[in-house]
C-alpha cells in the first residue's frame, strides 16, 4: 500500500475526490494531504441544467493527527455558476460548509464509525473485578482487594 492509499483509506476520500499528493516533513511533524476533485461536468440537482466552473478556492482543513503528526487536508474546491447567474462552492464530504475542520476533528470518531459492537460487556472504571468506581478511593481498593473486601 502506497501513501496515497493510506491516506485515501485513512481519511475516507471517496469520488469525485481522490488524494494527489502526500507531502510529509518529518522534522516538523506535519503531513499535508492535498485532495482534488477529478470531476468537471456538473447538473443542478433541481433543474438538471448543466453547471459551469466558475474557478476555484484553496481551502484547508485541519484533521486529527496522524502518527503523532499535525494533519492538514488541502484542495481547490470547485465554484459552481447557476444558471441563474449564482455561485457556490461545492461542498465537500469530510468538513461542514465554512468549517476549517473536518467532521473527524469537529465531531471525533463517533460521528464517523458510529459505536463499536463489544464481544463483552466492558469492564467498571476500576480495577480488575470491573465494578464501577464508588464511595472513596481507600473503599475502591479494599473491594479490589485479594480478600474481596472483607475484613478478618
Amino acid at each position: 500500500m502506497n501513501e496515497k492509499d493510506l491516506f485515501t483509506q485513512a481519511l475516507g476520500v471517496q469520488p469525485p475526490w481522490e488524494i494527489k499528493e502526500v507531502r510529509m516533513d518529518v522534522k516538523e511533524q506535519r503531513v499535508e494531504v492535498e485532495v482534488e476533485c477529478t470531476q468537471t461536468v456538473w447538473a443542478d440537482p433541481e433543474t438538471k441544467q448543466r453547471l459551469h466552473i466558475h474557478g476555484y478556492e484553496k481551502r484547508s482543513w485541519r484533521h486529527l493527527d496522524m502518527m503523532q503528526f499535525e494533519t492538514t487536508i488541502v484542495a481547490r474546491v470547485p465554484r459552481l455558476k447557476y444558471p441563474d447567474g449564482h455561485t457556490e462552492l461545492l461542498s465537500v464530504a469530510w468538513a461542514e460548509p465554512h468549517s476549517r475542520h473536518t467532521l473527524f476533528l469537529k465531531h471525533g470518531p463517533s460521528r464517523c464509525f458510529g459505536p463499536a459492537s463489544l464481544s463483552k460487556p466492558p469492564a467498571g472504571s476500576c480495577g480488575s473485578s470491573g465494578t464501577p468506581l464508588t464511595g472513596s478511593w481507600s473503599e475502591q481498593w479494599r473491594a479490589d482487594s485479594c480478600d474481596g473486601g472483607q475484613t478478618k
